[in-house]
């Protein structure tokens, strides 16, 4: 009866009248009422702070005075009588929606930034780390105060339940999951199966031309391209060539992606949503394309491969994601992967990450001896080993090729433009190949890390998020 009472409350509240932020703050505490007590509040609140991004134009936040008052007349309207109950109950609501709103006049992408820096356990920055503690520790707080007060957990409507998934194609069995997962993003991004099947790139392909650096991203750490002659790309790009404009593809030849740092599929706030490769995200140029994390994100989360146990798959988590979160899969809430370690003899698989705090690509195409290790006859070799013995391939988004994007490339020739990557997996070579003779003490490599997803059941999703547009390409997946 009490929890009726409530919902009838906010309903009448919610009235035509009311200014945005009345109606988010009116939004937010009908949630709060009816989930608080919930084992999934914290999910919950999430969804509804991520649903006021969807305002494309004059984003605002409701202040914490406005919330206040929006708790206080719901609760005063109710028949819970003990009035330090109520006090307790509001104050923490409050200050549960102060760590969320800590910058009041936020633009509602950045707003949507970093509740995706929350909600995918980021702590590799301190005001990340500091937010969650405290989250935590108050999500706690209110779910006992609500239960103390008679807050029952209202409980939404279920989703129907998704279709049964089909068999796995045979292109899927035959791959590792996170390089089946690159291939797919590459053939949905290109709509073409042939473009994904290309030959790996090498330095004796011809460059892209027709894109010009137009600045500094905002972050200051990398450049804003642009198109600046679309004849030219589509001349020189090397995967327009098989462009397929047919059915159900979306043609990008007039539209082509490049190498957009900061860049991002597109995703909606619904929890549900598909990573859309064809609409921009607002987070790097006016260009279409991603950044190398924003690609391998797609990869991971579209084989179903979780970067974090407790952390549901979501296509919103894509804003939140950059190299250095994989550095240190601990400190970047990415623990459903583990960082090998040279000098116990792991040598890189498919499927594996090589980051840097700039960059990070999938390995593919790895033999018996893809660091050319298996090759040296003495210890004496080790030191002569360089990114000319490496056998494999890299599967990534770079400025590589002339600010290609999406691409294949042999790792000898993209490491030959990359100085930081090249110098440091090379030790990384050097120190296996030692530990390969004698045993050796771990290797102190803080500016790059190789990563291996754990694939263990807490790892593995039960969704696979869609990307837009992947019915083209249907036929090769």
């Amino acid at each position: 009866m009490l929890q009726k009472i409530f919902l009838i409350t906010l309903v009448l509240g919610l009235a035509a009248c009311e200014s945005g932020t009345q109606i988010k703050a009116s939004s937010l505490v009908a949630e709060s009422l009816a989930s608080s007590s919930c084992p999934n509040f914290k999910s919950q609140l999430y969804d509804e702070l991520f649903s006021w991004t969807d305002e494309d134009a004059d984003f605002k936040m409701p202040s914490s005075d406005e919330l206040e008052a929006e708790l206080k007349s719901k609760i005063s309207n109710s028949q819970i009588i003990d009035v330090t109950l109520k006090t307790k109950y509001i104050d923490s609501i409050i200050s549960i929606y102060k760590i969320f709103a800590a910058q009041p006049d936020v633009a509602a992408n950045d707003f949507k930034k970093f509740l995706a820096h929350l909600e995918t356990q980021d702590q590799s920055e301190y005001k990340y780390k500091s937010a969650l503690a405290n989250l935590d520790q108050l999500v706690n707080q209110t779910r006992e105060v609500s239960k103390d007060i008679g807050l029952e957990c209202v409980v939404k409507n279920e989703v129907p339940p998704e279709e049964k998934p089909s068999e796995d194609s045979k292109t899927e069995l035959q791959l590792h999951p996170i390089v089946y997962g690159g291939f797919k993003t590459m053939a949905v991004a290109y709509q073409s199966c042939e473009a994904a099947r290309s030959p790996a790139l090498t330095s004796e392909d011809q460059d892209l031309e027709g894109i010009a650096i137009v600045g500094k991203h905002e972050t200051g750490r990398g450049n804003k391209r642009e198109v600046s002659n679309l004849n030219l790309v589509q001349q020189t790009h090397a995967y327009l060539a098989n462009h397929n404009s047919g059915g159900q593809c979306q043609s990008t030849f007039k539209t082509p992606l490049i190498y957009d740092f900061g860049g991002k599929p597109y995703s909606k706030s619904e929890a549900d949503s598909p990573l859309d490769y064809f609409r921009n995200h607002g987070t790097g140029s006016k260009e279409l394309g991603t950044d190398c994390s924003g690609y391998v994100f797609s990869a991971l989360a579209t084989a179903g491969l979780k970067l974090h146990p407790k952390v549901e798959l979501k296509a919103r988590g894509v804003l939140s994601y950059n190299a250095r979160r994989f550095l240190d899969p601990i400190k970047g809430g990415t623990a459903c992967f583990r960082k090998l370690q040279s000098h116990k003899s792991e040598n890189i698989q498919n499927g594996d990450l090589v980051v840097t705090a700039g960059h990070i690509f999938i390995v593919d195409q790895a033999n018996s001896h893809p660091l050319g290790v298996d090759t040296t006859a003495s210890q004496r070799d080790c030191n002569d080993i360089t990114e000319d013995d490496f056998n494999f391939e890299v599967l990534q988004s770079s400025p590589s090729k002339g600010a290609l994007g999406i691409n294949r490339m042999k790792a000898t020739d993209y490491l030959k433009s990359s100085k930081t990557m090249r110098l440091e997996l090379i030790r990384y070579a050097q120190h296996l190949c030692m530990s390969k003779f004698n045993s050796t003490q771990a290797l102190d490599q803080p500016k790059l890390s190789v990563v291996r997803h754990k694939q263990t059941p807490e790892c593995l999703s039960s969704k696979k998020i869609k990307l837009s547009k992947e019915s083209c390409v249907k036929a090769c997946l």
